[in-house]
């Protein structure tokens, strides 16, 4: 239907066109002939010694012939308002004054615009762009659908625009009619709708800058001031749970993590220095040149050559991390410090991660002093420092974990031989900062600073519990896939939604204690079970594993993690 439309009004506008120039070439005769009429009169009055009075005054050959034409003009002319071609002529103000003044027009082509007009006096004709609605300039075709087509066709125009057009029937008026008012309800429809969720976020945006407002007061005012002691109060804990406001969250932060490694000011700069010292010292003698292996003899101040390579990638979506961003020299230099001050751990890959993000709510020096703190609590030491016994018993306990509280994702996963190191490794060494986005990262740690490290599985068992029933219908590709890209519009409000469930602590007396434990319970269990096989051959440490509870697809996992390394 739009594309018979769209036809109808190109051969409309080519018929325009047609008649346009055919009206201008008559109308150019005419004034031809017109001008010869009045030449030849000038001329027999010139011959009876008829003049003029004064040269001002005088009609000159040209007015004469403006005024012949302009008196002779056919109505359809002076209406059709044409401006091809045309001539303009002006009078002079006073009224004694017979001089007229005649200027070109710029030619044009433009359409006559009383041609099918409908002003009164005028025979009814039809106009198919009559009821068309401009909206930023754009015509709307859709109310063809409402046009009239003319019953009878007396003009030679419309028998020669329209003849192959028939009359519309009553029946399909009344379809078109019903047709355009439906478009209209669900345009209002639809327009009341998008109206009616803009009000519902601008109110949700309103509530929340409200409660933010509300918490900051809260925390500035009678939290902060009494940190020890308010803390661990149940209003405490619920403004933390909603997330720590932006503007404090790098003291809240420092103060959650403390400084139990006593670093001071004067230690953070004598390490500082030194890592200066051996940035000059290596670009000037090694370049980026990473050949040489990080850790030799011990010492891995040697993986600052990794450094140099993994600050660059450190949250690539915010640019500023980048060469010659504002914080790359910040970042770089704080990692430094670090694997000076720590050189039997030196440098890890994803380290870099973790320390930004300090950076982003920290100045330098609190961010080093949380960086080290955070690197020495237990699970970061078994993992960047890869000690595998320790790194053996949170994966027990997570599977273990998972199985508890997600039976049927768990046989799911171990039915498609998914390891939870395919996706936890990345989450772990992160702290997710690299699989979710950053302010949902922020929430998260907001309650790891305050629960430690039972909370980056209840997190882990969150994100799975979010999309479990798209991962219960996914193959093992699709699983590992999923869960290694994470989609950017994660919501945090949404995520800490399916955490809240694991939040709960069960009574030691009630009949569910029995059979679900927290985190810290299940490892506090599999440390147990662990600690009798550590002082064993590694053939025996790894059959007594094998023995222990554990999915099958795990337990392969953990065989090759305890194998001895050549």
């Amino acid at each position: 239907m739009f594309s018979k439309d769209l036809s109808l009004i190109t051969s409309f506008e080519e018929a325009l066109c047609s008649l346009h120039l055919a009206a201008r070439e008559e109308r150019e005769r005419k004034e031809r002939e017109e001008a010869e009429k009045a030449k030849e009169e000038l001329r027999k009055e010139e011959d009876c010694g008829l003049s003029c009075t004064s040269t001002d005054t005088r009609l000159t050959p040209d007015s004469a012939i403006g005024d012949s034409v302009e008196s002779k003009r056919s109505s359809l002319d002076r209406k059709s308002d044409l401006s091809v071609g045309d001539w303009e002529e002006t009078e002079a103000d006073t009224p004694s004054s017979s001089t007229r003044t005649r200027r070109r027009i710029i030619p044009s082509i433009n359409f006559a615009k009383g041609l099918f007009s409908r002003k009164e006096g005028r025979t009814s004709s039809w106009n198919p762009f009559s009821k068309m609605k401009e909206a930023n300039g754009v015509v709307h075709t859709t109310s063809l659908i409402l046009e009239e087509r003319p019953s009878h066709m007396n003009s030679a125009i419309l028998k020669f625009l329209f003849s192959h057009l028939p009359a519309k029937s009553a029946e399909e008026a009344n379809r078109h009619k019903q047709m355009h008012q439906e478009i209209i309800v669900a345009n209002k429809r639809r327009e009341a709708k998008a109206e009616k969720e803009r009000a519902r976020q601008m109110e949700e945006k309103n509530r929340l800058e409200e409660q933010a407002m509300s918490a900051c007061r809260m925390w500035n005012d009678q939290i902060l001031p009494k940190w020890d002691e308010m803390r661990a109060s149940k209003r405490c804990r619920e403004l933390w749970w909603q997330g720590v406001p932006s503007s404090i969250r790098g003291k809240v932060w420092s103060l959650a993590v403390g400084n139990g490694l006593n670093i001071t000011p004067e230690l953070y700069d004598c390490y500082s220095k030194r890592a200066e010292q051996k940035l000059i010292e290596y670009t000037e003698t090694k370049g980026f040149d990473s050949s040489e292996p990080c850790g030799s003899n011990g010492n891995r101040e040697n993986s600052l050559a990794q450094v140099h390579l993994d600050v660059s990638r450190t949250f690539p979506s915010l640019g500023i991390f980048q060469k010659d961003g504002p914080y790359y020299d910040s970042l770089q230099k704080l990692i430094c410090t670090y694997v000076c001050y720590r050189p039997d751990v030196g440098y890890v890959q994803s380290m870099s991660f973790i320390a930004g993000l300090l950076l982003l709510q920290m100045e330098p020096y609190p961010a080093f002093v949380a960086f080290a703190n955070i690197m020495s609590r237990p699970l970061q030491t078994a993992f960047f420092q890869l000690q595998q016994p320790e790194m053996t018993e949170y994966f027990i306990a997570f599977d273990r974990y998972f199985a508890q509280e997600l039976k049927e994702l768990h046989a799911h996963f171990d039915e498609i031989d998914v390891r939870p190191d395919l996706y936890l490794i990345e989450w772990v060494y992160t702290l997710f900062a690299k699989s979710l986005p950053l302010d949902v990262t922020c929430r998260v740690w907001d309650v790891f600073l305050r629960d430690d490290e039972e909370f980056v599985f209840k997190t882990a068992l969150g994100i799975l519990r979010m999309h479990e029933k798209s991962l219960l219908s996914a193959d093992f590709e699709g699983v590992v896939s999923f869960l290694t890209h994470l989609p950017d519009s994660l919501s945090g409000s949404e995520l800490f939604r399916h955490i809240e469930p694991f939040m709960r602590s069960y009574p030691v007396n009630c009949e569910t204690a029995r059979s679900k434990k927290r985190f810290f319970q299940i490892l506090s269990e599999v440390k147990e079970q662990f600690k009798p096989v550590r002082s064993e051959s590694s053939s025996t440490v790894e059959s007594s594993v094998q023995s222990m509870k554990m999915s099958k697809s795990l337990s392969s996992f953990i065989g090759d993690l305890l194998k001895p390394s050549d």
